[in-house]
């Protein structure tokens, strides 16, 4: 009977040894196919000698992205996580999460903890958005990025000083899984990457000129002159501003916007705007703004929803929350800074 056991033993330990090979054997395959989809390179054993790991490396749209995978050891138990990591150039003071929602985080929305909203209902209600500032979390997540996002399902995207990094607590088995998640990957990295392309292609549009690694232009050859940047984007408080050159003459300072600053409240309120109260109006002469604000001008600064619009009576700024990419906002604020820049001392109605 001991010897029966003996064999019984053997047997089933020599079928293990055997489905481990053939484990191993296809997974080694799944990640070779992935990195030959993504015309990258593949290591089976990366790493040191205590830590080895699969690995792939791949170019993808100019974004080098490594993938790996790494096992945690918790006590009796471990899990095994694989990972993408990338830099993510021009991504500013930007931290941001993105985790897939589960039964604990709908618990918390309910008891009232907030997340990014990003006004996607079907990506809003799969995913929680973690981030230091909400108008570049937005701003960082264009609708290309939150489908590809969604197409690497089960993965946590967090970004943080510059660099991606991109996890699922399980080891990915299949080739297409894994170029999924690479290309998603690459697809929030060089986000970065693609706002300063989408500034680039609105300055060649007002024939304007850019700022070589930064978000800056210059529009000079106009009838108003106009400098579109942002303020803020290396912290949490980021801002687009358009600013226009008054053109005739120095006109009066006045502010339109919520909470005032210093400066602004030691202007004079002005009263019977046509305004919605999330905007109040002053003045350093409360019955020329009062012209200027006639009922065309109110109705396209509702539209647009600026943070604010201010004039020290040379220039007229136009503040937008976080860092515009839309070419239609953009388009929209830079004509009101131009309209606003462009009034005299005439009547305006």
């Amino acid at each position: 009977m001991e010897a029966v056991g003996v064999v019984v033993l053997v047997v089933l330990l020599a079928l293990l040894v055997i489905w481990g090979r053939r484990f191993n054997q296809r997974i080694n395959a799944a990640w070779a196919e992935a990195a030959r989809d993504l015309e990258g390179t593949y290591d089976p054993k990366a790493g040191a000698w205590y830590r080895r790991s699969r690995a792939i490396d791949a170019n993808l749209a100019g974004v080098p992205v490594h993938v790996d995978h790494y096992t945690v050891s918790t006590g009796k138990s471990s899990t095994t996580y694989t990972r993408c990591e990338a830099e993510a150039r021009g991504s500013g003071g930007l931290e941001l999460k993105v985790y897939p929602k589960t039964i604990f985080t709908s618990i918390g929305r309910a008891l009232g903890f907030q997340d990014v909203a990003t006004g996607d209902p079907a990506f809003d209600e799969a995913f929680v958005v973690k981030a230091n500032s909400d108008a570049l979390a937005r701003a960082w997540l264009s609708p290309e990025v939150r489908d590809a996002i969604m197409q690497a399902e089960g993965y946590t995207f967090a970004l943080a000083g510059g660099r991606l990094k991109v996890t699922r607590p399980r080891l990915e088995t299949e080739a297409a899984a894994i170029a999924r998640v690479a290309q998603a990957t690459a697809a929030v990295a060089r986000r970065g990457r693609v706002i300063h392309e989408e500034w680039d292609a609105f300055a060649a549009k007002r024939r304007g000129a850019t700022s070589p690694g930064r978000l800056r232009i210059e529009v000079e050859d106009a009838r108003v002159p106009l400098r579109i940047d942002t303020r803020g984007f290396d912290d949490s408080a980021a801002t687009t501003r358009i600013v226009g050159r008054v053109v005739k003459g120095r006109g009066e300072a006045y502010a339109i916007g919520g909470e005032a600053d210093r400066e602004a409240e030691a202007l004079a309120e002005v009263e019977e705007v046509p305004l919605s109260e999330r905007y109040r109006v002053r003045s350093a002469d409360p019955a020329k703004t009062a012209r200027r604000m006639t009922e065309a001008l109110c109705q396209e600064i509702e539209r647009l929803a600026p943070l604010s619009v201010e004039s020290d009576g040379e220039q007229v700024v136009v503040v937008l929350p976080g860092v515009e990419t839309d070419e239609a906002r953009l388009d929209a604020a830079c004509a009101l800074a131009e309209q606003l820049a462009e009034a005299d001392s005439a009547n305006y109605r």
